[in-house]
């Protein structure tokens, strides 16, 4: 079988954010097919990045997050935040960041997506109880006009940093504008807080019970969940297991007791995990049953677990159903914990989940297993490493060749890295400049995105501006690659080379330049310009077992199947289209010629969604409809994981992007590479 070659897919998109306030320039690209020949160069004068975060009083939120029940704006009545201190910190989900405002009385104003009900809403301290909120109310509108007050506070008080208080009111009404208008603080001068929510709890009193939208990553549709008691202490009700984080948990002061899903409609469930709490081992469960039901009084019991021992904290467990029914009611029996006062459970999660996808693989192409190196047919009787070679990579002082492929980048530079800017690897650190290895970039994000920790594993920082990244070399033996924090710049000092956000340099900058080193010893490939797939990960990963799908060969639900079964099972899934100009979602077009990252979407409807390696609007991750036009322009390259797969923690669950800025959500690449493919 002849070496089967992806080609590159790039989406270009124009969006409008908030026209209102101004109007950003997004391009978004979306992947492409089975090789890539080259995503394109740099240009001299590439579109530069604008910084709107001093005088913003506004901020996006996405569909998914965890401080609202849907999408939206929020935003501030004053443009005077102090720089870093934005009305986003109050919404990026991380308790240590805080917005700050030189007023002691201000509204912050939610302009939802759509009107929600809302009965519920929190608010986390800062750091300083002098600027701490002391009184406000709460309304909500449907015009941004009239107003209905819901909920007013006076003489609140809290008592440390980081402290989170939560407030239930009665309401009944769904509203598009959620308001409060903070009267005064402790007495400073400014006011400060970490973290603010409105959501939704669907009956205050016995049990515990709350909608879920069905944007949750957890359960199969929206619904309600409730939990027999509602003993837990704030910020551990039963809502704290379907977060999608398992820094947190649900408590409930019994060792036997009951979780309750009652969907909006049927739906098969053949998989179902539970992961342990970040503490208190004793407080695991120990033993359960899970059971179903379509009127919530036949109960058939799905599957028992007894004597279950959680080895680790955090821990994910996963369990297959052999169900073949829909049921609209589950439910989550805990019979015994493991000899605590209390249980605690960090996340659960119950989904139906594609077994296999043998039957597709008469259609598909492109196998570049190979019998004479793991690292698949590219690597076949290429150089064979000798102890020069290793001595030559493991010094950070020798530097690979400037690109070809990127005649505009002149130099390497000298930048600061900050490796983890999220605390932890995620696609949102991977941004494509100037270079044309979007295949590779694609690869990293998939990294992110399925194996964080195999990132943090591979790579070493030396304390001495340098970093040691382990890799594979053509015959599958580990090779270590030492580089610099020198990185390809242009004339100006621009840097050329992936970044994160805001040009700064990142974990994916440091494998990008060790896979431009390794190239200079083993030449696999002459130039990482228009680098494949499939001769990509296996660098790292040490398996270069591959296959694609060309377009048009799988019908819609086979396509997403492909993409479900290809994500569960851990491979680097990489995908793209075929053809230009053609709407995607939003203000998103295909556009050929560029490599995307595929995952699972947070929107039920899609299909799957891609990640453009340009970042841009919403992290530039499009979701892709069911429809005739779209999925048959869509194909993909599947590459096996190789070492990265002992790093799994469970099933992947839709991208969540972090909080980004107006001028992090638009894109810095030259117009040569936005222009390429057409």
């Amino acid at each position: 079988m002849n070496d089967y070659k992806m080609t590159n897919y790039k989406v270009l998109s124009n969006s409008t954010f908030l026209s209102t306030v101004k109007k950003v320039l997004i391009f978004t690209v979306v992947l492409l097919p089975l090789i890539f020949s080259g995503c394109a160069k740099e240009d001299p004068d590439p579109i530069q990045e604008t910084d709107t975060e001093k005088t913003s009083n506004f901020a996006k939120i996405f569909d998914g997050n965890s401080n609202t029940i849907t999408g939206g704006v929020i935003s501030v009545e004053h443009t005077d935040s102090p720089k870093g201190s934005g009305i986003n910190k109050i919404v990026d989900g991380v308790d240590s960041t805080f917005f700050s405002t030189p007023r002691n009385s201000f509204y912050i104003l939610w302009n939802a997506n759509r009107a929600m009900l809302v009965n519920y809403y929190s608010i986390t301290s800062g750091n300083d109880r002098l600027q701490d909120p002391k009184s406000w109310a709460l309304s909500g509108s449907n015009d941004n006009a009239a107003w209905t007050l819901l909920d007013t506070r006076t003489n609140e008080a809290f008592q440390a940093n980081m402290e989170k208080k939560e407030y239930y009111f009665v309401n009944s009404t769904a509203y598009k504008y959620y308001k409060i208008e903070v009267a005064e603080n402790n007495g400073a001068a400014s006011t400060s807080m970490a973290e603010l929510s409105f959501l939704s709890k669907a009956n205050p009193d016995l049990p515990f019970s709350s909608e879920v939208g069905e944007q949750n990553l957890n359960m199969p549709t929206a619904g309600i969940i409730s939990s027999q008691f509602s003993d837990a202490p704030f910020g551990s009700n039963v809502l704290s297991l379907i977060d999608s984080k398992s820094t947190t948990s649900f408590m409930t002061f019994h060792s036997s007791f009951y979780i309750l899903w009652n969907g909006n409609e049927s739906a098969l469930i053949n998989y179902y995990a539970l992961t342990s709490a970040p503490d208190k081992p004793e407080y695991d469960p120990k033993s359960w049953k899970l059971s179903a039901s379509n009127d919530s009084i036949n109960w058939t019991v799905l599957d028992t677990r007894t004597n279950v021992t959680f080895a680790n904290r955090e821990e994910r467990k996963e369990y297959n159903l052999q169900n073949t029914l829909s049921y609209k009611f589950y439910r989550l029996d805990v019979l015994e914990n493991n000899g605590g006062e209390a249980t605690q459970i960090a996340e659960w999660a119950i989904r139906n989940l594609d077994a296999n996808m043998d039957d597709l693989m008469p259609y598909s192409n492109g196998r570049t297993l190979s019998t004479l190196t793991p690292m698949g047919k590219r690597f076949e009787n290429r150089h064979i490493t000798t102890q020069a070679d290793k001595t030559w990579l493991a010094n950070a002082a020798n530097e690979p060749s400037l690109l070809g492929s990127a005649p505009s980048l002149t130099q390497l530079k000298e930048f600061t890295v900050t490796l983890y800017p999220y605390g932890t690897p995620k696609p949102a650190d991977v941004n494509q400049h100037a270079i044309g290895d979007c295949s590779a970039v694609a690869v990293f994000a998939s990294f992110a995105y399925l194996y964080p920790d195999f990132i943090k594993d591979i790579i070493t920082d030396n304390g001495d501006k340098t970093y040691t990244v382990a890799m594979f070399d053509p015959q599958g033996n580990p090779v270590n690659v030492t580089v610099s924090s020198k990185f390809l710049a242009d004339g100006n000092g621009k840097i050329g080379a992936v970044t994160g956000k805001s040009d700064r340099a990142t974990w994916a900058t440091v494998l990008e330049k060790a896979l431009m080193k390794w190239q200079k010893i083993y030449k696999v490939n002459e130039d990482i310009g228009g680098i494949g797939t499939e001769h990509v990960a296996p660098i790292f990963t040490g398996d270069g077992d591959s296959f694609a799908f060309s377009a048009n060969r799988l019908n819609s639900a086979d396509l997403r199947r492909a993409v479900e079964v290809s994500l569960n099972q851990g491979k680097i899934t990489i995908g793209g289209f075929t053809k230009s100009d053609l709407p995607v979602s939003g203000n998103h077009k295909t556009v050929s010629a560029h490599a995307f990252t595929l995952m699972y979407s947070q929107d039920n409807a899609a299909l799957f969604s891609m990640r453009n390696p340009w970042g841009g609007e919403g992290d530039g991750v499009l979701n892709i409809p069911n429809n005739s036009v779209i999925p048959p322009l869509i194909d993909l390259r599947i590459v096996n994981p190789g070492k990265a797969a002992k790093y799994a923690k469970g099933l992947p669950g839709p991208y969540t992007p972090p909080y980004l800025s107006p001028s992090q959500q638009s894109i810095r690449v030259s117009q040569e590479l936005l222009n390429s493919g057409r």
